[in-house]
């Protein structure tokens, strides 16, 4: 079982959240709510990466319900368009776009970087999702 996706590189971490503003009628002005809410930005690229999955999803071999019970390994080559933009920044976007398509929860993803390369005319991410080979905390556990 294996499921491998080419996904849009996810909007960084550092734009995907924005601070939410709400009006208050004594000061007449915009005040912030002290919430984070995600960006414009970030739910385009959420909603992009989302239609993506499903679409390359459909004649693999996949077993979501799988995902309820079992860890699963998201091994990742990234296509940057640049230097200097770092992987970490791009995994809380990716893996909650993922979650409830390829996977129950993403608090059973163990990412992985295996490759990173530079790619200004193709940035992408590919995206290789398969079982860990343990049960349970502990090898062999069952």
């Amino acid at each position: 079982m294996e499921l491998n996706l080419t996904l849009p590189v996810p909007t960084s971490l550092n734009k995907l959240y924005i601070n939410q503003y709400g009006y208050n009628p004594k000061k007449r002005m915009r005040v912030p709510t002290g919430k984070r809410i995600l960006s414009k930005e970030g739910q385009k690229s959420k909603n992009e990466i989302q239609a993506e999955a499903r679409v390359q999803m459909q004649g693999q071999e996949w077993d979501y319900e799988w995902t309820k019970e079992g860890y699963v390994y998201l091994d990742t080559t990234i296509y940057f368009s640049r230097r200097g933009t770092d992987d970490n920044n791009i995994y809380k976007l990716l893996c909650d776009a993922l979650e409830k398509i390829c996977y129950e929860n993403d608090s059973r993803v163990l990412v992985r970087t295996q490759k990173i390369m530079y790619s200004p005319q193709d940035p992408r991410v590919e995206v290789r999702i398969h079982p860990v080979e343990f049960i349970g905390v502990f090898e062999g556990e069952e």
